[in-house]
């Protein structure tokens, strides 16, 4: 008896370590799949969706180019409409100016 109780000790130590051995090799190569999505997302959107100006300065995005790639979000849908209101009141800006030159 002592004897398959100490068979069945040692194969559940041997069956602990491999596990414990292992198991972080898997949550390591999510954490490196989903370092490598970020990245890849976020080159996407700094060098094909930016809207630069002529030195080369980034000064927007384009939203629907993002949404055609990675589909439609409420946090997309929110800074399309922050960028709508920063447009709206650059251009009162530009207007308030222009009037005042005149």
């Amino acid at each position: 008896m002592n004897n398959k109780f100490l068979k069945i000790l040692v194969v559940g130590l041997v069956m602990t370590f491999i596990f414990n051995t292992i198991a972080p090799l898997g949550v390591s190569a999510k954490k490196h799949s989903d370092a490598k999505e970020l990245a890849e997302q976020l080159e996407f959107i700094f060098e094909e969706a930016a809207i630069k100006d002529i030195n080369g300065k980034i000064i927007g995005l384009d939203i629907d180019m993002i949404e055609e790639k990675y589909g439609t979000s409420t946090e997309l849908e929110q800074l399309k409409q922050e960028m709508n209101a920063i447009c709206m009141i650059q251009d009162r800006q530009k207007v308030e100016q222009s009037n005042h030159m005149c």
